[in-house]
């Protein structure tokens, strides 16, 4: 299907995944995280991303979150679903049920246990593209898949009427720029950047919206970003860039992705919306790290749970 008008922008959040004590997904906790990051300043949901644990989950899970989701969000922001995987079926078996429960568009990252050639990445995304039966967007994350999609590529697959977009998470400001310079302000096509510490200078660049993972904490800062860039306010963005630096900085100061994920649930508990669980080969934070996450959060100021 084509997409007759632009509607992927905005804040869309990569949603961690709540899990209780042994391992299930916490339904209760999902709904509220969810209902946080709306009524803090979100545009949209996506789960099953990196910041969701996605491929630490099993496959039933996966749906059973997608459909949970959907339940939750309803009417009141876009929701977003990851469906990558290492097996092409397994994608598109995700994709059919994220289309069925009403998603508005799935997400997939390039495969990532073979080395993938640039010819070979470019028809993998166009097999899957013509094979799902909802909006695609492309997800480049070389911190996770050690491979970052061509932006020669991004603009051919750009032309397939199912690919409506790009999600990405590099942070290389120079790469961004260049992304935007070639496919922004495109009908047909969004840009949404993962790279918090970046948002301001994209936003301004054309960039049609942000993927923040340090939103699930804290959607409101990055929401007066958004409002301030939007109105030409530049001291009020400038402020809130730095604010969302020293939010995302305490999650992932001297943290790999792993424990800055642990980190961020940590965070996230300390304010009564999920529990610190997280899927192997993830670890929790330790109980001194933990304290040091708190301790970093209290000093920056006051936040507080939208529920």
């Amino acid at each position: 299907m084509s997409v007759q008008k632009k509607k992927h922008s905005g804040i869309i959040v990569p949603m961690v995944t709540p899990f209780t004590a042994n391992r299930e997904l916490d339904e209760t906790a999902v709904c509220r995280l969810i209902e946080h990051i709306l009524k803090g300043g979100g545009d949209g949901i996506f789960v099953l991303g990196t910041t969701g644990e996605a491929l630490s989950m099993p496959f039933s899970m996966r749906k059973q979150l997608v459909t949970l989701a959907k339940r939750e969000v309803g009417e009141k922001g876009l929701l977003y679903s990851g469906i990558a995987d290492n097996c092409l079926q397994h994608s598109l078996e995700l994709a059919a049920h994220s289309y069925a429960s009403g998603v508005d568009a799935v997400v997939a990252h390039p495969p990532f246990y073979y080395p993938i050639e640039e010819s070979v990445l470019f028809e993998y995304y166009e097999e899957l593209a013509d094979r799902v039966e909802s909006p695609l967007l492309i997800y480049n994350i070389p911190q996770t898949t050690n491979l970052s999609v061509p932006l020669e590529i991004v603009e051919r697959l750009h032309q397939h009427p199912n690919i409506i977009g790009i999600k990405d998470s590099a942070n290389n400001a120079e790469r961004l720029s260049e992304l935007i310079t070639r496919l922004g302000g495109k009908d047909d096509f969004s840009i949404l950047i993962g790279c918090t510490g970046l948002s301001e200078k994209v936003l301004n660049e054309g960039a049609d919206g942000l993927v923040p993972s340090s939103a699930n904490f804290d959607p409101l800062t990055c929401r007066q970003l958004t409002d301030c860039v939007m109105s030409g306010d530049k001291t009020g963005a400038a402020a809130a860039q730095i604010k969302m630096n020293q939010v995302v900085g305490v999650f992932q100061k001297e943290r790999a992705i792993p424990q800055s994920l642990a980190a961020l649930k940590t965070a996230l508990n300390s304010l009564g919306l999920c529990e610190k669980k997280v899927l192997p080969p993830l670890v929790p934070l330790s109980d001194e790290d933990s304290r040091i996450v708190i301790g970093d959060i209290q000093n920056l100021g006051e936040f507080k749970a939208f529920t």
